[in-house]
């Protein structure tokens, strides 16, 4: 499936279509073929080799850009490409980052756009920049759905196994891209498909479970992206564990079974708890109610306890709780109004104890049947001394 071939640098071309900008948000029309070398010069513009990396436009590739300015490029791990038709263009199917970062010191170099000591290890290792190993993945004789399920396959086998693991988001927007078959209906609407995940898994190498996750967190990332001002990628993370919580899940963000679709209650419950548009702004000096998905966890327990409370009290106070952590004039965090509940729980557990003991006590020892002498009269000495240990604690 995968020939050898070395290829000149101006030769290979990035792929616009990349998982790594699924920051995006929004599922775009791929870049067909036909404007793949046009859409170099933006694509390559999406990496950033230093500096500070916007949030929605650009991966960063500063570690790569250090080692190559060091070492050279090692052509450890090949990049993989397919050809770009009749042309001598290729690809890049796998390895656009380090691919991007030889053609981004190349045109500093260049533009003299780097300090003289960096220029001057750069243009050490420019043999090494010029020509790039790769591997070929066969297209002749094979429909564009053959080709497309062996992109799939070398894909899932990097970067959802083990090799070299895309974050939960490029992740998240690659089974979403598989799933919905991009490129042949862009316009369809996720409707959840057993066989069609199962399809997904086993072209991924994944399991079902983590396909059902992962679409199940994208859709939401992605309505949510469009309702709520703020929403961003680094975002994702406090998205996947909020809509991932078994307790949030069942009593709290609610999912439609078959589209994902959050409801509007669910959206604004996820827009208060996770703060999208105030929690990363510099200025914003107020309480942050979720800091990390830790606490999206804690919370999720504390919304289970209020939802398997036995007495309409519990309940009440712990709602209360609820509305004090969300509450950003409030200093109550997550934790604190879990120990409250706890404690509040262990008062309650106590008394309804006491409780069911005098009951019972009442109903075995009839006033009209006490006759105040011998054993009746001892049992009452005993009786006095407890009450007066339990008024004591009181």
């Amino acid at each position: 499936m995968l020939t050898h071939i070395d290829l000149p640098i101006e030769n290979l071309v990035l792929d616009p279509n990349n998982p790594r900008f699924a920051s995006d948000f929004a599922v775009i029309e791929p870049v067909p073929d036909s404007r793949l070398v046009d859409s170099e010069k933006d694509t390559l513009a999406r990496f950033q080799m230093q500096g500070a990396v916007t949030d929605e436009a650009t991966t960063s590739t500063a570690d790569l850009r250090r080692s190559m300015m060091d070492i050279g490029y090692v052509p450890i791990d090949r990049v993989v490409v397919r050809r770009i038709g009749d042309t001598d263009k290729y690809l890049v199917i796998e390895g656009n980052r380090r691919v991007s970062t030889v053609k981004n010191l190349l045109a500093a170099l260049d533009k003299k756009d780097e300090t003289h000591d960096d220029l001057i290890k750069i243009r050490s290792h420019t043999n090494s920049f010029r020509v790039i190993p790769c591997k070929l993945i066969n297209t002749e004789n094979k429909s564009r759905e053959e080709v497309e399920h062996s992109i799939s396959v070398i894909l899932g086998i990097r970067h959802h196994g083990s090799l070299l693991e895309w974050d939960p988001l490029p992740r998240a927007y690659n089974i979403y891209n598989e799933y919905m078959g991009l490129g042949e209906s862009e316009s369809a609407s996720f409707v959840l498909d057993t066989k069609k995940v199962t399809e997904i898994a086993a072209r991924l190498s994944v399991s079902a479970s983590k396909v059902r996750s992962s679409l199940q967190t994208y859709i939401a990332f992605l309505q949510l992206s469009k309702a709520v001002p703020g929403v961003k990628s680094r975002h994702y993370s406090l998205i996947e564990a909020s809509v991932s919580n078994r307790s949030l899940a069942t009593f709290y963000i609610t999912q439609d079974p078959l589209t994902y679709e959050l409801p509007l209650l669910s959206i604004e419950r996820l827009a208060t708890l996770l703060q999208f548009e105030t929690r990363d702004k510099a200025d914003y000096l107020g309480k942050k109610i979720v800091r990390d998905p830790g606490a999206v966890r804690a919370f999720g327990t504390l919304i289970q306890r209020q939802s398997l409370a036995d007495h309409t009290a519990t309940r009440e106070y712990i709602q209360s709780q609820i509305e004090e952590v969300l509450d950003l004039s409030s200093s109550i965090t997550i934790d604190e109004a879990n120990d409250n509940v706890i404690n509040h729980l262990r008062r309650t557990k106590w008394v309804d104890t006491l409780n069911k003991l005098m009951a019972d006590r009442e109903r075995r020892l009839a006033i009209e049947e006490f006759t105040g002498v011998g054993n009746d009269l001892a049992a009452l000495h005993e009786l006095q001394t407890i009450l007066g240990r339990i008024c004591r604690v009181l």
